[in-house]
């Protein structure tokens, strides 16, 4: 099957069982609950990544994860996951667009 099979046979059943009724809310509910989840936001210039919440985590294009810390000088930096060093501005990180924002803090 494919996602859309699955979306539509998951409304069926809710509508079928007379679970929801016509509340939107409830199926929004039950189709979250069964998995479903929007499409991961993607960033291709570094002013996106500098409005990101500190704590933010991305994967660029070639897989390879960075989280968002502290400003230096009012500068955003970014940490390469597993790689020693200090952070480096969202300029280097979007070099390597388009970037998948995989984590906000907001999202916790």
């Amino acid at each position: 099957m494919s996602d859309c099979d699955d979306l539509a046979e998951i409304i069926r059943q809710g509508i079928h069982n007379q679970e929801w009724g016509l509340d939107h809310h409830d199926i929004a509910v039950d189709v979250i609950a069964a998995g479903w989840r929007p499409p991961a936001r993607v960033t291709t210039t570094a002013a996106e990544l500098d409005n990101l919440p500190g704590e933010s985590v991305v994967i660029d294009s070639d897989g390879s994860a960075w989280r968002k810390g502290s400003d230096y000088r009012d500068i955003p930096r970014w940490w390469l996951a597993g790689a020693p060093g200090g952070g480096v501005g969202s300029s280097i990180v979007i070099n390597h667009a388009p970037v998948t924002v995989v984590y906000t803090p907001e999202e916790s």
